[in-house]
């Protein structure tokens, strides 16, 4: 977007959330006030199918190992977790417990009552983003450190 106060240059963002913008913004998105060029995550956004996902835009498998490293907090979303010692059995009933809630109808309309919006996956999928994320190799992730650097005489804003 081009603003006022920019001096006609163009004005960009990254690192919104696209759940915070439909809640917080929503005339962003209806009102096609920004346009979406990049994902972060591990799955394109169900209204957003056209727009790539930032790891597809690698030009080679280094590329794609490291981009795929830095979208794991995003992928993760905000999930809940047990110790390791959890029993078997019980792991699969909390999962089991929490997919029912996320699929409830009485709490999709309340969350959506309230302007949230969620996109909830199970037990299983949370575990492969953080083992692939726990054993990507150590060259990927020199990578991602240097790249999430600040350059010395820069002004991290």
């Amino acid at each position: 977007m081009i603003s006022p106060w920019s001096g006609g240059e163009v004005v960009a963002r990254g690192g919104f959330s696209l759940s915070g913008i439909k809640q917080e913004r929503p005339d962003w998105i209806r009102d096609k006030k920004i346009n979406v060029l990049v994902q972060v995550g591990s799955e394109r956004e169900k209204d957003y199918p056209e727009v790539p996902l930032m790891h597809e835009l690698a030009e080679t498998p280094g590329q794609r190992q490291v981009l795929t490293l830095l979208s794991s907090p995003i992928a993760l979303g905000r999930p809940f977790f047990a110790p390791p010692e959890v029993p078997a059995e019980r792991l699969a009933a909390l999962r089991a417990a929490f997919m029912d809630t996320m699929n409830d109808p009485a709490f999709v309309a309340e969350a959506q009552k309230l302007g949230m919006d969620f996109n909830s996956f199970d037990g299983t999928k949370v575990a492969k983003i953080v083992d692939d994320t726990v054993d990507s190799p150590p060259d990927a992730v020199e990578r991602a450190k240097s790249m999430l650097q600040v350059p010395e005489g820069t002004k991290a804003e």
